[in-house]
């Protein structure tokens, strides 16, 4: 998407058949040296006398971080579903999809494009395997809808409901629940992780005092 200053963004398109776009999502969490340049990186290129080849990049490549955590409410009569899109690299950030939950999404949907990876099999399962994380830590549905990777349905449980047999288009059709209530990882974030580390470093001196009393 280009904007009026003709500034590149990547973003996620909320389309109904009939009514056309009904919103936009622009990607948030880009990557450094793939979606656009740190300032150290165009400075020291700049130094070594590579400034015009940090010109052209940030003309190619070079994307507008869009806003966080934008939520998209579907209405359809009476009911009120909200989602969080995660895009391509958003979904590598524990904080992202905590903070998207936070702000009342419902369901957590990733998009992206992996061509530059051509579905390398290490990928996908990794993929797979955080996003059953977001899913438990949030208490979340979890999807996934992206090329040259398999489309998935992963529920709040961290189980997967449905998925593609291959990096094929395919079309994923399933029940998903539409969660509201909040965890208290969604709540709190790493402070009780942190705090239950605590417990168990409290419990067991309390267990090595008792130790060397007897």
């Amino acid at each position: 998407m280009i904007d009026e200053n003709d500034k590149l963004s990547i973003a996620t398109f909320y389309f109904d058949p009939q009514k056309g776009v009904l919103a936009q999502d622009e990607k948030h969490f880009l990557m450094p040296l793939g979606e656009y340049l740190p300032y150290w990186f165009k400075a020291a290129a700049t130094i070594a006398g590579e400034g015009e080849w940090t010109r052209r990049f940030e003309e190619r490549r070079g994307y507008k971080k869009g806003p966080e955590n934008e939520v998209f409410t579907w209405e359809d009569g009476q009911q009120k579903q909200k989602f969080a899109s995660l895009l391509c690299s958003g979904f590598l950030s524990p904080n992202m999809n905590r903070r998207a939950a936070g702000a009342d999404a419902e369901v957590l949907v990733v998009s992206g494009s992996e061509s530059i990876f051509r579905g390398a099999p290490s990928l996908v399962k990794q993929k797979i395997a955080m996003a059953k994380f977001r899913a438990v830590e949030n208490n979340r549905f979890y999807l996934q809808a992206t090329n040259y990777d398999r489309a998935f349905i992963i529920n709040s449980k961290g189980q997967i409901q449905k998925i593609a047999p291959n990096l094929e288009p395919t079309v994923l059709v399933d029940n998903i629940v539409f969660i509201s209530e909040k965890t208290w990882y969604t709540k709190l974030g790493d402070w009780i992780l942190i705090l239950a580390l605590l417990i168990i470093i409290a419990a067991n001196k309390h267990n090595v005092n008792l130790l060397a009393k007897k």
